[in-house]
This record gives C-alpha cells, structure tokens and sequence, in this order.
C-alpha cells in the first residue's frame, strides 16, 4: 500500500479495520488465528505544527475584521477552538458577561455513510471551559447581532438550531466544508 503512494496514516487505518474484521472472524470461527498481528503496520508521520507569528496571525484578524466568520476566526486564534468544536457550539455554551465559554461537544461529519452528529471532545481536557479574550466577546456579540438579521432575512426558511455558526438559513455548518 505504501509503495501504491498511500501514506502511513491510510495504511494504519486500512490495518486498524482489517484486525477488527479478522478478530470477528476468529470470534465466529471462521479463521483459525489472529493473523493481522504478523503483520506490523507503518508508524505514523510525525510532523511539525506550523503556527502562524503574531504579527501574521494579527494581520489575518485585522483581513477578516466584519466578515461573518470573524468570530469563528479569532475563537480558533485566541482560543485554540478546532472546527468541530466551532461548529458545535451553541449560544446556550456561551456567557458573554461574564466572558467564558464551555466546550461540550464537537459536531462531526462524514463518518459512516455520511450525515452529522454531536460527539464528545475526543479527552477529558477536551471538555473545558475557556476564558475569552474582550476582542472575542465583541465579535461573539456582533455575531448575535448579525445573525439577529439572517434569521430575519431567511423568514420561514430558517431553521432554528441554537448554534453561534450556522448556514444562512440557520441550520449548523459542515466542519468538513473549507
């Protein structure tokens, strides 16, 4: 698989699923040993997290200072929110007087067959609450308001869905769309 041009990480994944199909046949008694265990599979790419200098992260903020995104944007920056944990969260997880959030959830997408769903953050340090910076309480709050307006211009075709980031028509956005 890896001299086809798979990377390691494919590979390991392919391995991961063909061990457990193979443990299931020897559990039905369809297969006479375990013999995913001879085979090893490759170790993962271990690669550098590229991170942006301040001064390019603070030039990103300013470009996209008033888009509908921004408060997307700097939540990832100032946060370190992923994008699941983007698209999961809901009014109901923010308290803008008091300037903190909880992260409870992360909408997924694209596993088996499709569709989305709700599902944990992946660790225990995963679930936490984050102390939000003034800069992103105001964009959070610009971003009620702007969305205030969506719901109005999309009348009957809006579907209501408690999320902060959402479709024009309200309903939660993929995380698996660029």
């Amino acid at each position: 698989m890896l001299k086809r041009g798979l990377k390691p990480a494919t590979v390991r994944l392919c391995h991961v699923t063909i061990r457990a199909a193979l443990n299931d046949a020897l559990r039905w008694g369809l297969a006479a040993r375990k013999v995913a265990q001879a085979v090893r599979p490759p170790r993962p790419e271990r690669r550098e997290m590229k991170t942006w200098a301040p001064e390019e992260a603070r030039r990103f903020l300013e470009a996209v200072a008033g888009s509908r995104f921004e408060a997307a944007y700097r939540l990832a920056l100032c946060c370190g929110l992923r994008l699941g944990e983007l698209a999961g969260l809901k009014w109901e997880d923010i308290d803008l007087e008091a300037g903190r959030l909880r992260v409870c959830r992360t909408l997924l997408t694209g596993w088996c067959g499709g569709g989305a769903f709700y599902g944990e953050p992946k660790t225990a340090r995963g679930r936490r609450r984050v102390e939000l910076p003034a800069q992103v309480v105001e964009a959070l709050k610009r971003r009620g308001t702007a969305q205030k307006a969506e719901r109005l211009l999309a009348g009957p075709r809006w579907q209501e869905s408690g999320h902060v980031f959402t479709t024009l028509q309200g309903k939660p956005l993929d995380p698996s769309t660029p």
